[in-house]
């Protein structure tokens, strides 16, 4: 095998097709078997890092047992009543805001938009 690596040309040595394609396909296979192992190698080092830095995280992390947790709660808030006016402002803006989008929705090559609004929501 040293002699193979010496010689100044060593691929000189396989003269026919099938000699060098079964080269070939070796190294190939060899190649991807050294990146296959390293990738498994990669792939257990990864997973011990995780369990090591978890443990850690746990061990100085306060145990939840100590101190009780206080149960939280929203504050409760009214309903709000509409009133007529604001009723008839809201179903105003509904009517703005869908003929706006119908308008630029519809053109020449979409005679008609096709869709309802059913909600519209204050962001």
């Amino acid at each position: 095998m040293f002699t193979v690596l010496n010689s100044g040309n060593w691929a000189e040595q396989y003269e026919t097709i099938g000699e060098r394609v079964f080269l070939s396909v070796t190294m190939t296979l060899v190649g991807i078997g050294i990146v296959v192992f390293i990738l498994a190698l990669l792939s257990v080092v990864v997973a011990l890092m995780t369990k090591v830095i978890t443990r850690r995280r746990r061990e100085k992390a306060p145990a939840s047992d100590s101190a009780p947790v206080e149960a939280f709660s929203l504050p409760q808030v009214p309903p709000q009543t509409e009133t007529a006016d604001e009723t008839a402002a809201d179903d105003s803006a509904v009517a703005a805001i869908t003929a706006a989008v119908a308008m630029m929705m519809s053109g020449p090559s979409r005679p008609q938009a096709g869709f309802r609004i059913r909600r519209i929501r204050r962001v």
